[in-house]
C-alpha cells in the first residue's frame, strides 16, 4: 500500500507486483508494524486479543458451517473441538496480559549490592504460524493469541485441506486484527514462507514436514515450537471402571472422526478383561451414535477421500487382527465407521503408525506389567504426545508416571488435558519441542525472558567494599583466599536499587 500511494503521488503508474512479491511486500509491511514499537504497548495487545474474541463471537455460525464443509464436522464436534477451545485461549491470553507486561524482580548477589535484577518478557518480532487440518480454527487462534499477548505480529498459513475455514480466516482476521496476515496455500507457500527470517515459528503437523521446518528455523535462528504426531498408548487395568473407560476412550477416538493428535492409538488390556472391555466399547459407540453411527448427525467425517482410502487400506491389509466393531468405509463420502480391531500384529500399520482416524486397536496381554513394559519400550523409542492409564491403583499410577516417557500423561480419562489451559501443551522428543498454554510459561513460544540488572552509576570507581576487595586485579594471596571462601557462598539479597 505504501508503494502504491507513493507512485500515485508522483504521478507514476502503480508497479505491477508478482504474487510472491506481493506476499513479501505485505509481510514486510507487517514487520514494520512491529518495528514501530506499537506492539509493545498494552493497548495494542488488548486490541488484537479483543478482536480475536469478537471474530469468534460474531461469526460462530460461519465457522460451524465452514468446519462442516471442510470436515463434515457436526456442530457438537465444532464447538467442543474448535470454537470453545479457541475462545477460551483468547480469554486466558487476556487474563495473562498484565503478567506479560510486568517486570519480574529477582534477588541479586550481595557482592553487587545495591542492584536491581529482573526479567522482562520481550516479543520475538514477527512470527510464522503453520497449522494442520484437523482443528483449523483452534490451532490458529491458540498460538495467535499467545503471539499477540507477547507483543508479536504473525503470519498464519492454515492447511490447504480446509479451504472453507482458510478462506473465512483470510476474510475475517484483517477486519478484526491489524497484527496478522493469512496466507493460504499448499506446500509451495509453506516452503516460500520458510525462506524468510522469523522471530518465532510455530508448526503443528506431521513429523516429515516438521523436520523441514526445524531446519529452516535453525538456519535463521528462529525460536521453534513443534507439535508433531505420535502413537498414544492406553493401558487398561482390571481395577478400572470398564464402562467409564470405554466411553471416554471412544469419545476421544471418534471426536473429529479420530483426527486428534492426542487421541488414543491403541489400548492394552489383560486377557481376563478383554471381553468386558470390548463389550463396553460397543455399548459406548451405540449410546453416542446409535446403531448406525455412519448415519448419525453427531458423527463427523474424515478430511478427504484420500484419508478414507488410507484407513480402508489399513483395515483391508493383512494386519493379523479381528474387526470386532465397525470396519465399514465409504471412501467417496469420507465416512469411516467407529472401528475396533482386536489383536492386530505389532508390525501392522494399525499399531506401528499413527492412525489418525476412528480405528482403535485393542491388544491382549497377560498382565498389566506386560502392558507397562510394552508401553515403556514404545515411549522410550518415540515419546508420544500423550499416554493414558485407567486404574484405581495408586501404586500403578506412580509406576506408570515414573517409567513412561510422554509429553503429557492422563489417568482415568483421555484428551481432557487440552481443556486445561493452565497446563502446557506440546511435544517432547519425537512428538515435538516447546509448548503453548501453561500458566508458568505462558507465551514462551513467542517471547524471550530478558535478564536485566541495573546498578547505580555514582560513587567510588571501585564500587562497594566487597566488590572492591574481590573483583578487580591485581589480587593478593589473601584476596584470592577470601575470593574462594566467599564467592561460592555469597548470599542473595532483594533488589534494592
Amino acid at each position: 500500500l505504501k508503494i502504491r500511494r507513493a507512485a500515485m503521488f508522483c504521478g507514476a503508474p502503480p508497479p505491477r507486483l508478482e504474487p510472491t512479491q506481493m506476499v513479501d511486500a505485505e509481510i514486510d509491511a507487517l514487520h514494520g508494524v512491529f518495528t514501530s514499537g506499537v506492539t509493545r504497548t498494552r493497548e495494542w495487545r488488548h486490541q488484537q486479543l479483543s478482536g480475536l474474541a469478537s471474530m469468534i463471537d460474531t461469526h460462530k455460525a460461519d465457522f460451524v458451517a465452514a468446519l462442516n464443509t471442510d470436515l463434515g464436522r457436526s456442530e457438537g464436534d465444532a464447538i467442543i473441538g474448535d470454537l470453545a477451545l479457541a475462545r477460551k485461549a483468547v480469554t486466558v491470553a487476556l487474563g495473562e496480559l498484565p503478567a506479560m507486561l510486568r517486570k519480574k524482580y529477582t534477588s541479586s548477589p550481595a557482592i553487587l549490592a545495591p542492584a536491581a535484577s529482573y526479567v522482562v518478557q520481550e516479543p520475538l518480532g514477527i512470527a510464522l504460524i503453520i497449522t494442520p487440518f484437523n482443528y483449523p480454527l483452534n490451532q490458529v487462534v491458540t498460538p495467535l493469541a499467545e503471539a499477540f499477548a507477547a507483543g508479536c505480529v504473525a503470519v498464519v498459513k492454515p492447511s490447504e485441506l480446509c479451504a472453507a475455514v482458510s478462506a473465512l480466516l483470510a476474510q475475517l482476521l484483517p477486519q478484526f486484527c491489524a497484527g496478522a496476515l493469512v496466507r493460504a496455500g499448499g506446500g509451495e507457500m509453506g516452503a516460500r514462507l520458510l525462506t524468510r527470517a522469523w522471530g518465532a515459528i510455530f508448526f503443528a503437523g506431521s513429523n516429515a514436514v516438521g523436520r523441514s521446518v526445524a531446519l529452516a528455523a535453525a538456519l535463521t535462528g528462529a525460536k521453534l515450537t513443534l507439535q508433531l504426531g505420535g502413537r498414544n498408548p492406553v493401558v487398561i487395568d482390571d481395577t478400572c471402571n470398564m464402562a467409564q473407560a470405554a466411553r471416554r476412550i471412544m469419545f476421544a477416538k471418534t471426536l473429529n472422526c479420530g483426527a486428534t493428535c492426542v487421541a488414543p492409538n491403541h489400548a492394552y488390556v489383560t486377557r481376563d478383561a478383554t471381553d468386558a472391555f470390548v463389550a463396553a466399547l460397543k455399548d459406548a459407540v451405540r449410546e453416542m451414535y446409535g446403531e448406525t453411527p455412519m448415519k448419525s448427525a453427531a458423527y463427523s467425517r474424515v478430511v478427504d477421500d484420500g484419508t478414507a482410502a488410507r484407513l480402508w487400506n489399513m483395515l483391508e491389509e493383512a494386519h493379523g487382527g479381528t474387526i470386532v466393531l465397525g470396519g465399514q468405509v465409504d471412501v467417496a463420502g469420507r465416512n469411516v465407521a467407529p472401528t475396533v480391531v482386536l489383536n492386530p500384529s505389532a508390525s501392522s500399520r494399525l499399531i506401528a503408525t499413527e492412525v489418525l482416524g476412528p480405528v482403535l486397536s485393542v491388544v491382549q496381554v497377560e498382565s498389566v506389567s506386560d502392558a507397562l513394559a510394552l508401553v515403556q519400550a514404545q515411549c522410550d523409542a518415540h515419546a508420544p504426545l500423550a499416554a493414558y492409564l485407567f486404574t484405581t491403583n495408586n501404586e500403578l499410577v506412580d509406576e506408570f508416571t515414573r517409567r513412561v516417557r510422554s509429553a503429557s500423561l492422563v489417568v482415568n480419562d483421555v484428551g481432557c488435558q487440552l481443556y486445561n489451559h493452565a497446563l502446557p501443551f506440546g511435544g517432547v522428543g519425537h512428538s515435538g519441542v516447546g509448548a503453548v498454554n501453561g500458566s508458568a510459561q505462558f507465551a514462551s513460544a513467542f517471547s524471550h525472558e530478558r535478564a536485566v540488572m541495573t546498578r547505580p552509576g555514582g560513587g567510588s570507581a571501585r564500587g562497594g567494599m566487597l566488590e572492591s576487595a574481590l573483583r578487580f586485579p591485581p589480587f593478593t594471596k589473601n584476596q584470592l583466599w577470601l575470593m574462594w571462601q566467599t564467592l561460592p557462598r555469597v548470599f542473595q539479597v532483594p533488589s534494592t536499587y
